[in-house]
């Protein structure tokens, strides 16, 4: 059991966080809390869900590391399959850098980009995934002070812990800042919920009581408003962006 004193700094870990209103300063907060147990350095990755507005924007944070080394990687990361992108099904539970090279089946291709920001220095590490909402996941990635420094469990479990509530603020921030939010009406939602579940418009005419034409003018407007063209990608950017419950 945590003592008395360790809830209360949790406590007001959480409180700086809950007042922070960019998303950059976020890991500045984390940072200052995960160095005493051994951490000098942190990086993050956030992955919006498939068909999301920003599926294809990167967000790349790094404290710590080395100025060229970060600056190198910003240039060369790829969008779509760079890094912890790529393998991100396989990390589910906190794991050594160490670890990743040698327990996960890794293509050369994959080790290689990893190793080019992570394999410059003989310290360990650890990565941590981390959960949002609708499906906007990531990673935090912390390195330790000193080659051969471990983490306890409890350390381990800790700085897990307040790494989720740092992407989940991270998550606040970002919708909160957003301006392209898409907002669609009942019968929009409703209409489109029928297009995810696999419905032709003549059946959603039937199931929602109004005819055809009237159907593929909703599924027009929705197309207008999530700025798609077709069923397939206007029922993505649904599901990515929380505008329907499927």
């Amino acid at each position: 059991m945590l003592v008395d004193a360790k809830l209360d700094e949790y406590d007001e870990y959480i409180g700086e966080l809950k007042r922070l209103q960019t998303v950059d300063t976020v890991w500045d907060v984390l940072m200052k809390f995960v160095s005493p147990v051994g951490i000098d350095a942190l990086s993050y990755y956030h992955f919006a869900h498939p068909g999301s507005i920003d599926f294809s924007a990167r967000y790349f944070m790094a404290i710590g590391f080395e100025e060229d080394l970060v600056a190198n990687y910003r240039r060369s990361h790829d969008l779509i399959y760079g890094s912890f992108r790529s393998i991100r099904s396989l990390i589910i539970e906190p794991i050594l850098w160490s670890q990743v090279f040698e327990k996960l089946s890794l293509t050369s291709a994959q080790k290689d980009s990893l190793r080019k920001f992570y394999g410059h220095h003989p310290r360990n590490g650890l990565v941590l995934p981390v959960y949002g909402p609708h499906g906007r996941n990531g990673y935090v990635v912390l390195r330790f002070k000193e080659a051969k420094h471990e983490l306890s469990s409890a350390n381990t479990n800790l700085v897990s812990f307040a790494a989720n509530h740092a992407h989940l603020h991270f998550c606040r921030i970002q919708a909160e800042n957003r301006s392209d939010v898409v907002y669609l009406t009942q019968r929009e939602q409703e209409v489109l919920t029928w297009v995810a579940r696999g419905k032709s418009n003549t059946v959603i005419a039937e199931i929602v009581g109004i005819s055809q034409h009237t159907v593929n003018g909703y599924l027009r407007r929705i197309y207008l408003k999530t700025r798609t063209s077709d069923r397939t990608s206007a029922t993505l950017r649904a599901i990515g962006d929380s505008l329907i419950e499927f």
